[in-house]
């Protein structure tokens, strides 16, 4: 069986449509020959310091500090049914498709989990076309660092949810607010997905409190002349587009993948 382990359940959704895999299982869904799980976020946390020894369960300082061989990590008790699901799948799986976040946090979410089940197959990685957005951006940034300004990297899909949850638990004000105050914005994988009504009325107030005041870098897979649809509202797309665009300095990319041409295989009939 073909698995893919996706990052969260929205994301698992998309993945499972463009492949066919329409019917719902146990923490999964399946069809075509392949399975779609997902993980929501970390299915796996920081084992508690009485996990090491039951002495630690009572603070106390003259424990310090707790140095271990291998830390260790337990399954959340919260999303500890997903977690049974993604086991087993894994146990039936003989092949794995990352298809987690493509950046650090992504990667480890997946790889603590194949090691924590004892996933030991064939795996592939589910990435973007890689040429070089993402390098180029963070070179940039890492200037910009040198030069004395403050940097913030942020994924959009990622800022999108964060400015969702903000909203509910009252720290939308204090995030706008740290975000506008940041000398350089990067904005990554713009235009993955379509913007909700949300999410284009706290772009606008984002771009609106940088306007003039602060750099903003984007980057995107999707062509400028279609981010207007993306965004979805007319009126709204025009703003935020005004305020993104048409004083900006643009790069294009071509060619093939970084992560293709950084690759070295080895001859048939050889081995490492």
């Amino acid at each position: 069986m073909r698995l893919f382990l996706c990052e969260k359940p929205s994301q698992a959704k998309d993945i499972a449509r463009v492949l066919g895999a329409n019917a719902r299982g146990d923490g999964c869904l399946t069809g075509n020959g392949i399975c779609v799980t997902w993980c929501i976020g970390h299915l796996l946390e920081t084992a508690p310091p009485h996990a090491y020894d039951p002495r630690y369960k009572a603070w106390a300082l003259e424990h310090l500090p707790i140095i271990s061989d291998a830390w260790k990590v337990e399954v959340k008790t919260k999303t500890a049914s997903q977690f049974k699901a993604v086991k087993k799948l894994l146990a039936q799986a003989s092949e794995l498709v990352i298809a987690t976040d493509a950046d650090r946090e992504g990667e480890l979410i997946a790889r603590e989990i194949m090691d924590f089940c004892g996933y030991h197959g064939l795996v592939q990685r589910l990435c973007p076309t890689g040429v070089g957005k993402t390098w180029l951006a963070c070179t940039l940034a890492h200037k910009a660092c040198r030069d004395g300004y403050s940097v913030r990297y942020l994924r959009l899909p990622r800022l999108m949810e964060e400015l969702g949850m903000a909203h509910g638990d009252g720290r939308f004000a204090k995030l706008m607010m740290g975000y506008a105050k940041t000398d350089l914005l990067i904005l990554d994988d713009w235009g993955l997905a379509p913007f909700t009504a949300a999410q284009r009325r706290d772009m606008l107030e984002l771009l609106d409190d940088r306007y003039g005041n602060r750099s903003t870098l984007v980057t995107s897979q999707m062509p400028v002349d279609k981010w207007h649809a993306l965004i979805g509202d007319p009126t709204l797309g025009d703003a935020i587009l005004d305020r993104l665009v048409h004083n900006a300095y643009r790069i294009e990319l071509k060619g093939e993948s970084m992560r293709k041409r950084a690759t070295k295989l080895t001859t048939a009939g050889t081995s490492d």
